[in-house]
């Protein structure tokens, strides 16, 4: 009998073992193994009669980490016998990290930074972190640490798999999830003018910027003298309000958005 040589794959924690094996007509073939602490894998050999070929495949399990040997021995009926050694090694993986999510809480404006933190590799090699967030439970493609505030919106809920690798092997994620909050709206740049040489026949006009990243809510405006209301809306006819001069005009305006949150400002001329 004429055995051809073994050859091996490693792949993760397995060790697949093919090998064909020329063979005389009708002769049987037994294959064993014996891994370098002498526990066996478990054998599982399917014969095929094409060209008188056997296929082995040798399935390990629970292999302490480190290099091991793996020989292989056929025997046929007649007693004649062939080895190969293959040599593999099994890597440890890194621990699962701990992952923080800030700002907690969130808001549409904020951008979010995950934070891995906590693995070991049983090696001692360095551990690194890859990242890749899911919105709503899908993978939206965006890797690394910091999700830019562009990406969310409010009632979003986000989650980021921080996995660790040693640069041999990944571990197992840790997760880390957030849902976006409201941002409040917020009032810029309120001005009235003219602001200067007001004169009690002119008409003033109120005007500010609203920011809201969530929605446009619409801004509501007051006009007062000395505490008491003399107008609403944008813009108020001094001379229809009988304004005297010395008078000072006060323009009020409130923002609030669908959740109750609101922002207020005031200027006067």
């Amino acid at each position: 009998m004429r055995i051809g040589r073994v050859t091996a794959v490693v792949l993760a924690m397995n060790l697949w073992i093919l090998a064909p094996l020329a063979m005389a007509t009708n002769a049987s073939v037994f294959v064993t193994d014996t891994l370098d602490n002498g526990r066996p894998g478990v054998l599982d050999t399917t014969f095929l009669d094409c060209r008188r070929q056997i296929f082995a495949v040798i399935s390990l399990t629970d292999v302490p980490k480190g290099s091991h040997t793996l020989v292989v021995t056929a025997t046929d009926s007649a007693g004649l016998k062939s080895d190969d050694i293959v040599t593999f090694s099994v890597n440890g993986l890194p621990a699962q990290p701990a992952v923080t999510l800030t700002p907690d809480p969130a808001e549409t404006d904020d951008s979010l930074i995950a934070y891995a933190s906590g693995s070991t590799d049983p090696e001692g090699n360095t551990v690194t972190y890859s990242y890749e967030w899911f919105l709503n439970g899908g993978a939206t493609g965006n890797s690394g640490a910091a999700l830019p505030a562009s990406n969310t919106l409010k009632n979003q809920t986000w989650t980021v798999h921080a996995t660790p690798s040693d640069g041999g092997s990944t571990g197992v994620p840790g997760v880390a999830t957030i849902t976006i909050s409201n941002s409040a709206p917020t009032l810029s740049g309120l001005a009235i003018t003219p602001s200067s040489g007001v004169l009690n026949g002119d008409t003033l006009t109120c005007s500010v910027t609203v920011i809201d990243p969530d929605e446009a809510p619409t801004e509501t405006y007051a006009w007062s003298i000395g505490g008491l209301t003399v107008g609403a809306g944008p813009t108020l006819d001094l001379a229809a309000i009988g304004a005297d001069s010395g008078d000072t005009v006060t323009c009020t305006v409130d923002v609030t958005d669908t959740d109750g949150a609101s922002d207020s400002a005031s200027t006067a001329v």
